[in-house]
């Protein structure tokens, strides 16, 4: 059921009405329930196919009230580790290709957010007595929410439990416009930026001479993580409107992440809630081990540079299960990683005086933005393209050619982006009798009327089934 659809939008509505019949937490929990089974449903009509899927959620509560009940640092050990493989196991890792998989088809679809909810109550039932005595009903509740259970966000199970005010007319218009936004990123930005991307790459292994063969690796590269950016966060808009609707409020995963002007910053505006589970789970107890291990003073940029490196090399990896996905890692991590070095190399040359003064440069900070989206986007091949396929568009640039489409990316992107953030600015400072036209309620409900107005003649139009969140299939 693609998350743009009308069905999906049906569905939602109708769960929406049957959870606001009462406010009681038994009835909401099983209606949540079996609006969550019902969703699952849509994914296979197989009930074998669900087996697995169904053990390893069993397995992780049953980690979880062992966590709570043996609190050590050796259960937890144990139990992350055995979590870990069988997550790996179940989505068919290279690395355990020798144990053998399951042959038979089973349903994986958001195995991978299951495993960051579960593994975040396994940890935090160490410390949080609530973490560990949650009800069945609760954690098949949090780890199966339909409205996340694809492609996140990821939401820890405090903010789960929380209940935000009853909607009203200005909280119900607020979510409608979210979704009506959502909507159109998805069904027409994010279509139209797939069929250039994908007809550029072709073009590219056309094997087109000259500046067409350039321009083609360009438009490639560079527009599939616009493409993915409007297609993703489209999905988050849609099911954070959704699900306000329903009576939860899910966590923003995006905050104009190619304004960023260095990989840090970017990584803390892109897909938030991936990377702060990953900072409180893995980057800062890994740089607190660190630090114990080696305190001399005067290190501790040095090891936060390793443990970024550690912690986005990870990100890499848990997106998919070839090989590909490390090197995806590897980009990730050096581009991470290479910042934390140079910041720490340009402190400790200059001052912090002088290197803030640097960063607060109009021209310098362009073209950081610019080289931090160049570097995005070609880590971001690893992503899109499997081994053979990366290699015959690398092949088909040549040496020469990549070096030449990463220069003219970052020039672009530069430039773009420049363009892009002063037009933003400007129109957000526009204003009428000291109101910001742009934010008043009358332009977003007319922006918002013109989105749904497009959106409906785009559905109308299609020939194809409404284009699904690109991470379903992770």
């Amino acid at each position: 059921m693609p998350t743009a659809s009308a069905g999906f939008l049906l569905f939602s509505a109708a769960v929406a009405i049957a959870c606001n019949l009462s406010r009681h937490p038994l009835w909401r929990g099983w209606v949540l329930l079996a609006a969550n089974l019902a969703y699952l449903a849509t994914v296979s009509t197989d009930p074998s196919a669900f087996l697995p899927f169904a053990a390893f959620l069993a397995i992780g509560y049953a980690a979880i009230l062992a966590s709570g009940r043996r609190r050590s640092g050796k259960v937890l050990g144990t139990l992350v580790m055995a979590l870990t493989l069988g997550f790996c196991w179940l989505k068919k890792y290279w690395f355990l290709s020798g144990l053998g998989f399951i042959s038979s088809p089973y349903v994986t679809i958001g195995l991978s957010y299951i495993f960051f909810r579960v593994m975040h109550l396994v940890i935090d039932a160490q410390s949080h007595r609530e973490a560990g005595r949650l009800s069945f009903l609760s954690y098949l509740n949090y780890t199966l929410n339909f409205t996340a259970l694809v492609a996140g966000p990821i939401q820890r199970y405090e903010d789960f439990l929380k209940t935000p005010p009853p909607i009203d007319l200005c909280i119900a218009g607020r979510a409608a416009e979210r979704i009506v936004i959502g909507l159109f990123k998805v069904l027409v930005v994010a279509a139209l930026l797939s069929t250039v991307q994908t007809q550029a790459t072709a073009d590219l292994l056309a094997h087109h001479d000259g500046p067409d063969r350039l321009k083609s690796g360009l438009v490639a590269i560079a527009g599939y993580p616009i493409y993915l950016y409007f297609n993703f966060s489209g999905y988050m808009d849609i099911v954070i409107g959704v699900a306000r609707f329903i009576g939860m409020e899910l966590p923003e995963n995006f905050n104009r992440p190619f304004s960023s002007v260095n990989f840090i910053e970017f990584w803390g505006r892109y897909h938030m809630t991936l990377s702060n589970w990953l900072r409180d789970y893995v980057y800062t107890p890994l740089l607190r081990v660190l630090m114990t291990r080696f305190p001399k003073p005067g290190r501790d940029p040095f090891l936060a540079t390793l443990a970024f490196f550690v912690t986005f090399f990870l990100i890499g990896i848990w997106h998919g299960p070839t090989a590909i996905f490390a090197t995806y890692g590897v980009l990730l991590a050096v581009g991470i990683s290479g910042d934390k070095l140079y910041q720490t190399a340009l402190l400790k040359l200059w001052g912090r005086r002088k290197y803030r003064a640097l960063a607060e440069d109009p021209v310098y900070r362009a073209v950081c933005r610019g080289l931090t989206f160049t570097w995005y986007a070609v880590s971001m091949l690893c992503f899109w393209a499997d081994s053979d396929e990366a290699s015959r568009i690398l092949g088909a640039l040549g040496p020469g050619g990549i070096a030449a489409v990463f220069l003219l990316l970052l020039v672009a992107a530069t430039a773009a982006l420049t363009v892009t953030e002063t037009l933003r600015a400007a129109a957000l400072d526009a204003g009428w009798k000291g109101r910001p036209i742009m934010l008043s309620r009358y332009t977003r409900t007319v922006w918002s009327v013109v989105l749904a107005f497009l959106c409906v003649s785009v559905a109308m139009l299609m020939h194809s089934p409404a284009p699904d969140i690109v991470y379903k299939t992770f």
